[in-house]
């Protein structure tokens, strides 16, 4: 178990510190983060975890292959990633 949230972690860091995600300029300040949630130990993607805008209702889930895209309502927001079993883990 405990594996398994330092890899969560280690997963989160990696998809955000090498580029496996796009940020896409909308219309204002909104902007379309795509991004994909895989374990950092063997490269498998992790289906169903939450992404959400902190202090917003807005979210989603991922899907199959560990995929999400999440239109954020300003520049500063900040993601907050929840898993079953693991602990919240946020991202400016």
């Amino acid at each position: 178990m405990k594996t398994l949230i330092k890899s969560f972690v280690f997963v989160m860091v990696l998809c955000f510190s090498m580029g496996h995600y796009k940020l896409l300029a909308q219309s204002g300040n909104r902007l379309v983060v795509k991004g994909t949630v895989s374990s950092a130990e063997d490269g498998a993607t992790i289906p169903g975890v939450a992404v959400l805008e902190k202090g917003t209702s807005n979210g989603t889930v991922t899907d199959i292959d560990g995929a999400y895209e999440i239109t954020l309502s300003n520049g500063n927001a900040v993601l907050v990633f929840l898993m079953l079993a693991l602990p919240r883990r946020s991202f400016r």
